[in-house]
């Protein structure tokens, strides 16, 4: 603590600090910090276009959610869509930090800023993410290989 007479030191909390286990695994640490997980998967045929979104909370409870969408629309417009379903779906939740796993390394890229939207679908869909993410503490995105993706299939 910082006073008028210099620097005092509360001994008990430092030896609290000190004696405090640093987290070992990730998981540890999203939980301390809060951190929800959105993992967004999409596909499109010829007959359908279905969304699978879900979303992992900092203790570990998984919401599994199924969309089928009812327009034609590319992967990609997939994949914008799955990820404005788990942003509100997880602000509904009261998350304020999460990080969305996609395996679209084109939608990835754009929410980072890296690669450029030139479609006009695809950059509204863009803004509206960027409109719901200003309401967050943190809203990071992260591509995951296709092979990867089985998370989406293997959570119960």
């Amino acid at each position: 603590m910082v006073t008028e007479r210099g620097i005092e030191v509360n001994l008990e909390k430092v030896r609290a600090i000190l004696q405090m286990t640093s987290p070992k695994y990730v998981r540890e640490v999203e939980k301390l910090a809060e951190m929800w997980r959105i993992f967004v998967d999409g596909a499109t045929s010829k007959k359908e276009t279905s969304a699978g979104v879900v979303l992992i909370s900092p203790s570990g409870n998984k919401i599994k959610i199924f969309v089928r969408l009812d327009f034609r629309s590319s992967n990609n417009e997939v994949e914008y869509e799955h990820v404005l379903i788990g942003i509100k779906v997880a602000r509904e939740r009261g998350a304020t930090w999460f990080m969305i796993y996609s395996d679209s390394q084109l939608v990835t890229q754009q929410m980072k800023g890296s690669h450029e939207v030139r479609e006009e679908r695809l950059m509204k869909y863009l803004r509206a993410i960027q409109d719901l993410s200003e309401r967050f503490t943190d809203l990071s995105n992260e591509q995951i290989p296709k092979k990867e993706k089985r998370i989406l299939k293997s959570i119960p």
